[in-house]
């Protein structure tokens, strides 16, 4: 069974999810790692975005890019964020580490798409 969101796009029921009970923790920052949680998310999987807090002099948190005119979100983060959750870490703080620990231990998943540059051989 399909059933419209608030926000127009098709999810599964709950009950028929084939991802219901999975948490999927996402402190990725391009577009592999955003376009996986959609996917993961529109299949019933509950995914917890980490986003980089907003700069000290202000603005927006990067992840919400460039707002669209109607709101205060990017269009690509509205695209991409929905049927995800979202917390601010700062992974430059102690205390940010070790929420994202936190959050990690208890996710099913974790999706990572960073490579450092001694992997690439």
């Amino acid at each position: 069974m399909w059933l419209a969101t608030n926000k127009g796009v098709s999810t599964l029921s709950a009950s028929l999810s084939p991802l219901n009970g999975i948490t999927v923790v996402n402190p990725s920052r391009r577009l592999a790692g955003a376009v996986a949680s959609q996917l993961l998310a529109g299949h019933g999987a509950r995914v917890i975005r980490v986003e980089d807090p907003p700069p000290a002099g202000g603005g927006e948190s990067p992840a919400r890019g460039i707002p669209n005119g109607w709101d205060d979100a990017g269009d690509l983060f509205a695209h991409f964020g929905r049927g995800s959750e979202s917390v601010l870490l700062d992974l430059s703080r102690p205390d940010g580490v070790a929420a994202l620990q936190q959050l990690v231990a208890n996710a099913q998943v974790v999706i990572e798409d960073e490579h450092s540059s001694d992997d690439r051989g």
